[in-house]
């Protein structure tokens, strides 16, 4: 996954974020810019170009002084409210102190230098300081210790101490501190019961320690410190993926954490497994997961997937874009959804040729936003790193369900939480449908995605909506779990289990629907047709049927809406949903029954 910045000024009195050194401290100097060529950087180290001038305003704002000695006092790494001495999280940049340090570039004035040097050993003893007896490292409070701070701690830490192993001169007995306190945090994460089960809810948070575990072994080996690592990773295929192809967030499923923090600490840990036989938990991993992404991910535009996003649990996220991943070396399908060579390159050339306009300024610093200054920025640049040609894109993608043209009947449900997922294939579109109780407040199931070969994306499911999300308003109860479902597949009834399969084929598959009580009282029932999908709402009283539809203009109109006895009315949305498109909510209003049918030509 790619990292970008998004920055926007601040007030020159948060630039002073209380910092205030002492005579004796030595201060980080700036670059002088205009002797840097651009020419200079690596493509990979390019966006190092526009956080250089800004690494010593984040170095000399380490506390020099008590209290809290060694502290990052600024708020560039986790949002102004969190950044507190007792969260772990705002010492990860202890990272990008330590590139600046070790690195030897021909753009780089901060390698070996002195001032840095010893801002980053304060930082170094601050860290050290804050853990507690078991390993154990906080963020939302003091003493408050949880599976977060600690585990990304191993994996920034790891890779910054295994940076600075053979760098420029060090306290090697701070050095050695700062060793122990890694190994004792993944200690802690390997083996304390209540991280385990964190872990189990929150893969992301746990499986940093498969990343930096290995990096922190690099400098110290440790042998049965190594088979206690391998057995976790063993034991998190089972217990982290859903056998529904997704990693558990919040115990379901989550776009923003599956395809951002989960597949950084996959590149790290493919870094140093990738030659090992433990790499094939990760291609098993990966293959599942681009399986699962294949049925929730459908191609928009160049570059851009739409995804079926009211299932998050955690995040909100309507698109994303590719998703580049190093185990796409052996995992064919995870090279779908990715970038090839030639678009890498491409993409290189375009930032590069972006910067040189301008340089050598640079974007302001975006003070207080979550990640001004990322030490995501230095993590993978010396891992290995992998794309597929053009021609192993399309094969890959030839495998993807928007590829079969055949009508089919796809069903996943997973094994901890009764969710079912259905995706319904017909020669002029496929519907996501969700249905179950919610494991989150914010997820919205039901009719979630429509796609058609030749518009794309023409419904979509808002993620926590409720005029926004497709769904049945009655006695001010809005959409959200679809529980008591009945599925039928022509004269019988089908009961799902856990697990992945294709329900029918062809012919066979053109007699779905599916039955639900509404929680105001009455019933809806959905069928999918050959070109149109069939909804009949029953109800005592009144009430409204809100369809969340993509359009690129308010008057062009990419499915058709047939009403039988409602009152319908129209509401132009806000702001880029899905590309160019925006979101255009269609309410039915109905007393007793009612029918509809989304007509969709393809």
């Amino acid at each position: 996954m790619s990292t970008s910045l998004t920055r926007r000024a601040l007030p020159v009195a948060l630039l002073a974020c209380k910092f205030s050194p002492t005579r004796e401290a030595a201060t980080v100097p700036p670059p002088d810019l205009a002797r840097i060529r651009l020419s200079d950087f690596a493509d990979q180290e390019l966006l190092l170009a526009e956080v250089l001038p800004y690494l010593p305003l984040v170095a000399n704002h380490v506390r020099m002084e008590a209290p809290h000695r060694g502290f990052i006092d600024i708020p560039v790494w986790r949002y102004l409210k969190d950044n507190r001495p007792y969260n772990a999280r705002v010492m990860e940049n202890i990272l990008s102190l330590a590139w600046f340090y070790r690195s030897r570039r021909p753009w780089n004035p901060y390698h070996a230098h002195p001032a840095l040097r010893l801002r980053l050993e304060a930082a170094l003893d601050f860290w050290c300081s804050i853990q507690d007896p078991q390993g154990r490292f906080s963020e939302y409070g003091e003493g408050k210790w949880n599976l977060a701070a600690t585990a990304f701690a191993v994996k920034f830490m790891g890779e910054a101490l295994r940076l600075l192993k053979d760098g420029p001169p060090l306290d090697r007995t701070l050095y050695q501190r700062a060793l122990e306190a890694c190994r004792k945090a993944m200690v802690i994460v390997l083996e304390d019961a209540t991280f385990w089960k964190q872990g189990c809810a929150y893969t992301n948070q746990y499986t940093n320690v498969f990343a930096g575990g290995p990096a922190y072994l690099e400098v110290r080996p440790d042998a049965a410190l190594y088979r206690r690592l391998v057995r976790r990773l063993e034991e998190s295929s089972s217990a982290f993926q859903s056998p529904c192809g997704y990693f558990y967030e919040a115990d379901g499923p989550d776009f923003g954490y599956n395809l951002g923090t989960q597949q950084h600490n996959v590149r790290m840990a493919w870094h140093y497994f990738r030659t090992r036989p433990e790499a094939e938990i990760f291609v098993r991993q990966q293959e599942l997961f681009s399986d699962w992404l294949g049925y929730n991910a459908w191609p928009e535009s160049e570059g851009l997937w739409v995804l079926n996003r009211s299932v998050e649990t955690r995040q909100r996220h309507a698109v994303t874009g590719p998703v580049d991943t190093p185990v796409g070396e052996r995992s064919i399908l995870a090279r779908a959804f990715a970038r090839s060579q030639d678009q890498v390159a491409r993409d290189w050339r375009r930032l590069r040729a972006r910067l040189q306009q301008e340089w050598p300024k640079v974007p302001p610093l975006a003070l207080g936003q979550p990640e001004a200054f990322s030490p995501y920025l230095f993590l993978h640049l010396g891992h290995f790193d992998w794309h597929p040609s053009a021609k192993e894109v399309e094969q890959a993608r030839q495998r993807l369900p928007a590829r079969r043209s055949l009508s089919y009947l796809h069903e996943r449900m997973d094994s901890r939480y009764p969710v079912v997922f259905h995706y319904v294939r017909r020669p002029t579109y496929v519907a996501a449908f969700a249905s179950g109780p919610l494991i989150r407040p914010q997820q919205r199931l039901g009719l979630t995605l429509v796609w058609t070969p030749k518009a794309g994306a023409v419904l979509q499911s808002q993620t926590g909506g409720s005029e926004t999300a497709w769904g049945t308003v009655v006695s001010g109860s809005g959409p959200g779990a679809v529980e008591g479902a009945r599925f039928r597949l022509g004269n019988s009834l089908h009961v799902p289990k856990p697990g992945i399969r294709d329900i029918a084929l062809g012919a066979a598959a053109n007699s779905f629907e599916i039955e639900f009580p509404l929680a105001g009282g009455g019933w809806k029932r959905v069928r999918f047709e050959e070109s149109a999908i069939a909804v009949e709402v029953n109800c005592p009283g009144e009430w409204v049927e809100n369809i969340p539809l993509l359009q690129v203009t308010e008057s062009q109109q990419l499915c058709g809406l047939e009403v039988e006895g409602l009152q319908v009315s129209r509401t132009w949305g806000e702001g880029p949903v899905v590309g160019d498109k925006r979101l255009k909510v269609v309410s039915l209003r109905g007393r007793g029954g009612g029918k509809y049918r989304l007509l969709l030509s393809g």
